[in-house]
């Protein structure tokens, strides 16, 4: 009695996802039916994957990149009709580990692979400091720890890296006097940090003179007036002459004695 023909069937995975750089594998086992027995064939899809007639899978090879790969696979018996299955293989590409890198007091924080170059930036000094270097204690090594802003290549680990700051360097100012004949003769000159306000001394006296300030460029100031220091400084004594002076008086009293004396005698005669 001949046997009754059928038509083929295959069933089985139409899908699979890997990730990039898998190992070889394949596919789920499909089921072939038909009669006679059929033959299955590979009849499009990239070359590293192909029919496995022994196990009746897919097996896919190494080496596909991220991506999508259709492959089509047909079952013949000389009865009609053939059977066809569409199976798609997805390579997803790897998703890299990142680690995070920590700024304090600065920018550059993120999450980075391992080898890759970090950027590093200090943040603005507090009042009265400047930078001075980054430290850390998680063994990476900094391009230029000095810099402000700097590299480093991203270690397998998370990192924290610190900036740090140091007090600014001061910077000082000579403060002079010219008493310009007036006592005392020298006053001693003071050394002052930058942005400072200073006083200014007592009059001077001098003889024969009126005292009308302290003289600096274009500005006069009174004794005891407030000066904020920017920059080397002299103050020169301002004076004005007396109506008369020391020199003269003896001999001008004279003259008003003479002439009161005069009119008396004057007057009495």
């Amino acid at each position: 009695m001949n046997a009754v023909s059928v038509a083929p069937t295959l069933t089985g995975p139409t899908t699979l996802t890997l990730t990039a750089g898998y190992a070889a594998t394949s596919t789920g086992a499909y089921t072939v039916t038909g009669t006679p027995s059929p033959t299955v064939t590979k009849t499009a899809g990239d070359a590293k994957i192909t029919w496995n007639d022994s196990t009746k899978r897919l097996d896919i090879a190494i080496g596909l990149t991220a991506g999508t790969y259709p492959v089509t696979v047909k079952a013949t018996n000389s009865i009609s009709p053939d059977a066809t299955l569409d199976f798609t293989l997805t390579v997803n590409a790897v998703t890299p580990t990142t680690y995070a890198v920590t700024v304090n007091s600065g920018t550059g924080g993120g999450s980075y692979t391992a080898g890759a170059t970090v950027t590093i930036t200090a943040g603005n000094a507090p009042f009265g400091k400047v930078f001075d270097k980054w430290t850390t204690t998680d063994e990476v090594s900094f391009a230029n720890a000095s810099s402000a802003t700097t590299t480093f290549t991203m270690p397998a680990k998370n990192v924290t890296v610190t900036a740090t700051y140091k007090d600014a360097p001061v910077t000082t100012f000579t403060v002079t006097y010219n008493t310009d004949g007036g006592s005392p003769a020298t006053i001693a000159p003071v050394t002052v940090a930058s942005g400072t306000t200073i006083f200014l001394p007592a009059a001077p006296t001098k003889s024969g003179n009126i005292f009308k300030g302290w003289k600096t460029g274009n500005t006069t100031l009174n004794a005891g007036a407030s000066y904020t220091i920017t920059g080397n400084v002299t103050f020169t004594a301002q004076w004005a002459k007396t109506i008369f002076s020391t020199k003269y008086e003896a001999t001008f009293l004279n003259w008003i004695l003479f002439f009161v004396c005069f009119g008396f005698i004057w007057m009495w005669f």
